[in-house]
């Protein structure tokens, strides 16, 4: 069977609630930097390396501060509301909420592969928390492994 239609992550399918988003106080321009070339589609759930300061997606296997779910990709620098590719081993400045108060659902977002258990996602969502970025479920939420 063919498909119907497919779409694209959009802002809307990630962010249910952003306060002032008017003035960006949620928001953040930030560097990240992957060792080999990725793609980001808005809601990848990102780590901060504590060495550098730079992000990269959250992965539960991580040793390097990574694992820990500190941000949320939503855009490229330039404010197109779409999937980034990311160059390996280069900085790549890019907008991702940082801070609440915002409310996120739990189906938008999408993880490296190695957080694949309840356990895991649950771990990242109160790390999320944290920083005021809530997580909630949706109807029909299942969260997003990248490949």
């Amino acid at each position: 069977m063919s498909a119907v239609a497919i779409d694209t992550p959009r802002l809307s399918s990630v962010v249910m609630h952003e306060y002032e988003p008017s003035t960006q106080y949620c928001r953040d321009v930030i560097t990240v930097n992957e060792g080999s070339a990725i793609s980001y589609p808005i809601g990848t759930v990102l780590g901060k390396v504590t060495a550098t300061g730079k992000y990269k997606r959250v992965e539960a296997t991580a040793v390097d501060g990574s694992e820990v779910a500190a941000a949320i990709y939503i855009s490229a620098k330039d404010g197109s509301f779409g999937t980034s590719t990311i160059a390996a081993s280069t900085d790549t400045s890019v907008i991702a909420l940082v801070r609440g108060n915002v409310i996120v659902g739990k189906d938008g977002l999408v993880f490296g592969a190695s957080v694949n258990t309840a356990n895991e996602f649950n771990t990242a969502y109160s790390q999320l928390a944290a920083v005021g970025i809530l997580c909630r479920d949706q109807i029909g939420s299942f969260p997003t492994i990248a490949a």
